[in-house]
Order: structure tokens, then C-alpha cells, then sequence
């Protein structure tokens, strides 16, 4: 009986083991992706502010944020996306950042360039658009990035076209 009870609790340890395992796996799959949403409906300008946090990146590393943009109506609108830096950027100099719209690289360069740089536009004429705001350390970096981080909001506006 003894014997019974010892291999279920083995059993029962493992099954614990593995459920660990992949709880923490799904947990930092989901740790480098974030999604939102943004509906575009009726015919005035559309405002919406996205505060991003990175911290904790190291060498290699790379993080999403995705932003699906949703247009209830049949007009096309102009979309532009523009940056603003928060109280700590340290971290912006080693960051890459490329934007893309669907399968098009809208723009790709530092964070930093983001930063202090020109609104990007483009024209979205679709029903669905998915912007990908995604953020990497290139492997070259060194350990000075470990401790750095950003903060900063992109905002994005999207007004009715002609």
C-alpha cells in the first residue's frame, strides 16, 4: 500500500513540475508582446496615447508591442505616429525599433531616432490594419545597456482623408 501511495505522489510531483514549467514558459512568452486596439469610427480626428515601459533588455533580446487599428467606416485615413520621450531614455540609444503595417516596414532606426525625429504617416485605406512596434538589442551590445531603461508614448492619430 505504501508503495501505491509513493508512486502517486511521484506522479503528482512531476505532473506539479511540468505545469510549472510551462506556466513560466507562457509567462515569458507573454512578457515580450502586448496588444491594443484602436477603432477608428466617424469623421474627426482620432487621438490615441500609448505610455511604453522597456526596462530589463538584454543583447538579443526583442519585444512587440502590436496596435491593431480598426476602421468602421468606408473612408480612407491618414494615419501618423509620433513620439515623445518620458523621464528616463537611457535606454533608447541601444534600442532598434522598426514599425511595421501589415507586411511593410514603415520605418526603421534607434529608439532615440524615434524619439526626436518626424511624425511617420501613411494612408490607411483597409478595414484592418496591424501596426507592429517592434523593439530589439542588437547582440553587439554591451553589459552598460543592462540596467538602462525608457519610457515614452507614441501617439498615434488618425484623421479622415480626401
Amino acid at each position: 500500500m505504501t508503495k501505491k501511495i509513493e508512486y502517486t505522489l511521484i506522479i503528482l510531483l512531476a505532473c506539479l513540475v511540468v505545469f510549472g514549467i510551462v506556466l513560466t514558459s507562457v509567462m515569458l512568452a507573454n512578457r515580450n508582446t502586448v496588444q491594443d486596439s484602436i477603432i477608428l469610427k466617424g469623421d474627426g480626428v482620432i487621438q490615441e496615447e500609448l505610455n511604453v515601459e522597456l526596462g530589463s533588455m538584454y543583447p538579443g533580446e526583442s519585444r512587440e508591442y502590436t496596435v491593431s487599428l480598426q476602421n468602421t467606416t468606408e473612408k480612407r485615413y491618414d494615419i501618423g505616429i509620433s513620439f515623445a520621450p518620458g523621464e528616463t531614455v537611457t535606454l533608447a540609444e541601444y534600442v532598434d525599433l522598426e514599425i511595421i503595417c501589415g507586411n511593410t516596414t514603415l520605418s526603421k532606426a534607434t529608439l532615440s531616432e524615434f524619439l526626436y525625429g518626424e511624425e511617420i504617416t501613411f494612408a490607411m485605406e483597409a478595414e484592418t490594419e496591424t501596426l507592429v512596434f517592434r523593439y530589439s538589442i542588437p547582440l553587439n551590445v554591451g553589459n552598460e545597456a543592462q540596467s538602462a531603461a525608457a519610457e515614452f508614448d507614441i501617439t498615434i492619430n488618425a484623421h479622415p482623408g480626401v
